[in-house]
């Protein structure tokens, strides 16, 4: 009984790594949050809520690939844009972002989620 559950785990422990991005992590750990925040308004677009579920992961798998492939010159290069960005809005502008931010790191320490587990990891078998 123990083998089998050792092994169980070790095979749901495989299918999470590898369903995992080391590039997500790593796009967090070199952006800050408020540039994370500027980003990820830059790449979701104005339509991003009329966009289907499948749409919405083929476009993430899109920015994922780029992110991949992105030199370090032109991830600085993005950074100063973004810099750039958050020093022309406004200071409520600014507050809505970080209050924005403050309700997600609540949100997250309160309820961690789907860890390991990605929205779009069942999509890629369906039809379109």
């Amino acid at each position: 009984m123990m083998l089998r559950f050792a092994a169980m785990f070790s095979a749901i422990l495989a299918i999470a790594a590898a369903n995992s991005s080391p590039c997500d992590a790593a796009m967090r750990n070199q952006l800050t949050p408020e540039e994370h925040m500027l980003y990820v308004q830059q790449i979701h677009g104005a339509n991003w809520k009329s966009l289907s579920i499948q749409q919405r992961c083929g476009r993430m798998e899109q920015v994922r690939s780029e992110w991949r492939t992105m030199s370090p010159t032109a991830r600085e290069q993005l950074r100063q844009r973004l810099d750039a960005r958050w020093n022309t809005l406004s200071a409520t502008e600014k507050q809505r972002i970080e209050q924005r931010i403050a309700y997600r790191n609540t949100r997250k320490t309160e309820s961690p989620g789907r860890r390991g587990e990605p929205r779009c990891g069942g999509l890629q078998n369906q039809p379109h």
